[in-house]
Order: C-alpha cells, then sequence, then structure tokens
C-alpha cells in the first residue's frame, strides 16, 4: 500500500491532500491502537467515475425543454410590455 499522506500527534489533526485518480480509502486509528476513535471525512472531489451515466442526460434533458419554454416566456412578456406602452 502507498500512502498518499498522514498525519500524526496528539489533539485534533487536520490532514489535505490531492485526489488522485481511483479509489481514495482514509484509514484512522489512535496510535496505541486504543478506541475511541471520531473521525470527520470532507470530501470535495468530484469525479466522472462516481457520477451516474443518466445524470448528464436528465440536466441536458431539462435545458433542452427549459430553454424553448424560457424564450416563448420572454417574448410573450416583450410583447405584452409593448402592447401597454
Amino acid at each position: 500500500m502507498n500512502w498518499t499522506a498522514h498525519a500524526e500527534g496528539s489533539g485534533t489533526q487536520t490532514l489535505r491532500w490531492n485526489a488522485t485518480d481511483g479509489r481514495q480509502i482514509v484509514f484512522a486509528m489512535n496510535a496505541d491502537g486504543s478506541r475511541p476513535v471520531r473521525v470527520q471525512v470532507v470530501s470535495s472531489a468530484i469525479t466522472l467515475e462516481r457520477m451516474p451515466w443518466w445524470a448528464p442526460a436528465v440536466v441536458l434533458g431539462f435545458g433542452v425543454v427549459l430553454l424553448p419554454a424560457g424564450i416563448v416566456v420572454l417574448r410573450r412578456a416583450i410583447r405584452a410590455r409593448g402592447a401597454v406602452a
């Protein structure tokens, strides 16, 4: 196993690393092996590997439907404003 990053010492530790391709595993333990171990992991990594195949298709579908609808609403608003003046 190849360690990407590590932290050690007493008290609260903060560890940051740049994500790489592939699977990421976080491992935490007390140096003496005692319990409990409290860990909070926050990840901001967004990878195409984790994205379901249908997510981009759904977003594209909404755009295809909403763009013409927005154009119609905008044209009606402009016509209504011109008729009042």
